[in-house]
């Protein structure tokens, strides 16, 4: 990508409902202008398909434009990928938390962010596989059990446009008779 942000040549993978979706739909149309992938995260995307065409057409960086929930979907369809073709993962914290961006250090204001993407060293990451019978997962930042899930269920889009990243303690309320 060849603009202000530097040059890139990226698979975008975005989750609409993170975060402020229209500030954030004119920055996607910015990298799409420049010759980058993107495609819209959502229930019915394949990523493992998506990041296999792209690593067959060349790409050789998966930027996951979202928030927590984005990243842990990539990472998981980055590791089907084989370890010397594995394009390197690049976060713009789109989401409502954004604690694994944070944890690395990435801006929280995106435009800075996305500045950042040429300049940063790579850094490696630890990925953690859990296995079971029939089942596998990774997990580059939180491997979390008990009433997260159910948390989580309960945060709606207005919850978050209110609450921001406070909407996590304002979901666990109704947990609260499950403790």
């Amino acid at each position: 990508m060849e603009s202000s942000y530097g040059t890139l040549k990226a698979l975008v993978i975005y989750n609409q409902a993170s975060g402020s979706s229209e500030q954030n739909a004119h920055r996607l149309s910015v990298f799409q202008a420049e010759g980058c992938r993107l495609v819209e995260f959502n229930r019915e995307t394949c990523l493992e398909e998506v990041i296999q065409e792209a690593v067959h057409d060349g790409f050789e960086t998966v930027i996951a434009a979202g928030g927590d929930g984005t990243v842990n979907a990539v990472v998981n369809a980055l590791m089907s990928v084989t370890e010397t073709v594995r394009p390197t993962l690049a976060l713009l914290p789109f989401g409502t938390a954004n604690d694994f961006a944070s944890t690395l250090g990435i801006a929280v204001d995106i435009d800075t962010a996305i500045s950042q993407l040429n300049v940063c060293p790579c850094v490696p990451i630890d990925v953690v596989r859990i296995t079971a019978e029939g089942f596998e997962r990774y997990y580059a930042n939180v491997a979390a059990g008990g009433n997260s899930v159910r948390v989580t269920e309960e945060i709606t889009t207005d919850m978050k446009s209110r609450w921001g990243a406070f909407c996590y303690l304002r979901g666990a309320v109704p947990m609260r008779t499950h403790w």
